[in-house]
């Protein structure tokens, strides 16, 4: 069963964009507090390497891409689900990275003009970064992104019901589940 996790910009606060953005910035900046600061930028090919290391496995690969992409991952099997998801649905991917530039992680970010609404897919981190916050820091860049830089109204992400970690780093970063399809 896959779950449906929204944000809204107001899931903070209820009263105006403008405190509510101000509520999220207090809640980013509480996440520095924790470990190394994180960069995000867009992905490069370079960055292939990383991604395919981290979902070398089927188990994470089916809940990584909902077998979208081939598996086992290719580059050129990659590049060509992004190119095609660029074209249909504006996707752009990006790379989290350490200070030093270390790739750490990964997601696509569309953006949906018409109700000005961003979807994430394709999130996955390091599993060796695993269950220490990094996926809960990357998640609160994007909708750093999302929010301040693209300025959508609300974000929207997947996941299957059985991907717990997943769940709690959603909802660490403030999803909230909205609604289950089946599978």
């Amino acid at each position: 069963m896959v779950k449906r996790f929204p944000i809204q910009r107001k899931v903070y606060c209820d009263e105006s964009k403008e405190l509510a953005r101000n509520d999220y910035i207090k809640l980013l900046n509480s996440a520095k507090e924790k470990g190394k600061d994180m960069r995000l930028r867009p992905y490069r090919n370079s960055d292939f390497t990383y991604l395919e290391k981290w979902v070398s496995d089927p188990r994470i690969h089916a809940l990584w891409s909902a077998n979208i992409m081939p598996y086992p991952l290719t580059e050129p099997g990659f590049l060509a689900v992004m190119e095609k998801n660029a074209q249909e649905w504006g996707d752009c991917g990006y790379t989290f990275t350490e200070d030093d530039g270390t790739p750490v992680g990964f997601f696509a970010l569309s953006v949906n003009e018409k109700e000005n609404a961003g979807f994430a897919k394709f999130i996955v981190v390091d599993n060796w970064q695993r269950g220490k916050g990094y996926g809960t820091r990357m998640i609160r860049k994007m909708l750093q992104y999302a929010f301040e830089i693209v300025e959508l109204d609300t974000v929207r992400l997947n996941v299957y019901d059985v991907n717990e970690g997943a769940k709690r780093c959603y909802e660490k970063a403030g999803f909230m589940a909205d609604t289950y399809t089946p599978d």
